[in-house]
C-alpha cells in the first residue's frame, strides 16, 4: 500500500516536471519562431492551390 501511495508521487512528480519543461519550451522564443514559421508556411500552401 505505502509503496503504491510512493509510486504515485512519483508519477506526479515527473508530470508536473513535464509541464513546467512544456510550459517553459512553449514560452521560448525558439517555439514561437518555429510556430509562425509553420503558420506561414500553411498560408503560403493555401495561397498557391
Amino acid at each position: 500500500m505505502l509503496m503504491r501511495i510512493c509510486e504515485r508521487q512519483k508519477t506526479e512528480k515527473y508530470l508536473l516536471g513535464l509541464c513546467q519543461k512544456i510550459i517553459v519550451f512553449v514560452r521560448s522564443p525558439v517555439f514561437e519562431r518555429f510556430y509562425r514559421q509553420s503558420i506561414y508556411a500553411l498560408r503560403n500552401e493555401d495561397s498557391t492551390i
